[in-house]
């Protein structure tokens, strides 16, 4: 089972993983171990996100595409503190931009990549569109 746990503050966002994986355990699909789960959450978020979610899947995107899309939705209710999606405003997104540029690689401890930052502000457009 992978575990992994975000902790936010107001200057950054720390993500640890790690595995715990027993004998008798059964894998998991890969969709289930993937996702970032942030310790805190918005109820009303999480039931816009699940329904997103069904979409893609009734969609036929792959798994590992849905993941992707999950994971950059996470990110975004990270940079607005888990406002309501409904309260979505342009100010957030130019903040979501501003706070994935300057977001720190787990494992490298330098910036994230550009293509990243691409994809995740694609998917987040992508969600609200």
């Amino acid at each position: 089972m992978l575990i992994i746990n975000i902790e936010t503050s107001r200057s950054n966002s720390l993500c640890s993983i790690s595995n715990a994986h027993s004998i008798n355990e059964p894998k998991t699909m890969l969709s289930e171990q993937m996702v970032l789960k942030p310790k805190k959450i918005n109820k009303e978020n999480e039931v816009v996100k699940y329904a997103f979610r069904r979409h893609l899947t009734k969609m036929q995107k792959d798994p590992k595409t849905i993941i992707q899309y999950i994971n950059a939705i996470n990110e975004f209710e990270i940079s607005t503190n888990f406002k309501n999606f409904k309260t979505f405003n342009e100010n957030q997104a130019v903040n979501f931009i501003i706070y994935i540029t300057n977001k720190k690689n787990v494992k490298t401890g330098r910036i994230v990549s550009k293509q990243l930052i691409l994809h995740y502000t694609s998917h987040v457009r992508i969600f609200f569109t």
